[in-house]
C-alpha cells in the first residue's frame, strides 16, 4: 500500500484555442514559491483521453503532492498557446483551470 498524501485534480475550463476537454494541456506543480525551479518540481501531467486500444478515461489531471499543502502551478496550453502561473494553490481540491479567469 502507498501512504496517502495531498493531491490536486484539475480540469480545463473554457479558453479560446483550447479544445473543450483540454486535451494536450500540461500542468506542472512546484513547491510553493519556487515555480519553474526544476529541483522544486513535485508532479506534472498532460491531459489526455486514451492510452490504449478501445479505452479512455476522464480528461482530468491528477497530481500527487506528498506533504505539500500548497503549490505553484504552471499551466502550458497546447499548440504553442503560451503558459501562465497560479501561485499559492491549496492542496486537496478539484479545480478548474482557465486562463481567461486569471
Amino acid at each position: 500500500e502507498t501512504q496517502g498524501g495531498n493531491w490536486l485534480t484539475l480540469r480545463a475550463g473554457e479558453h479560446k484555442g483550447l479544445n473543450r476537454s483540454g486535451i494536450g494541456l500540461r500542468v506542472y506543480a512546484y513547491t510553493a514559491g519556487k515555480a519553474d525551479d526544476p529541483a522544486a518540481l513535485l508532479a506534472w501531467r498532460e491531459i489526455s483521453a486514451g492510452y490504449g486500444y478501445s479505452c479512455g478515461q476522464p480528461a482530468l489531471a491528477y497530481l500527487g503532492l506528498g506533504d505539500a499543502a500548497e503549490v505553484d502551478l504552471k499551466i502550458v496550453l497546447p499548440h504553442g498557446g503560451g503558459s501562465y502561473l497560479r501561485r499559492g494553490v491549496a492542496a486537496n481540491q478539484v479545480i478548474e483551470i482557465s486562463p481567461a479567469a486569471e
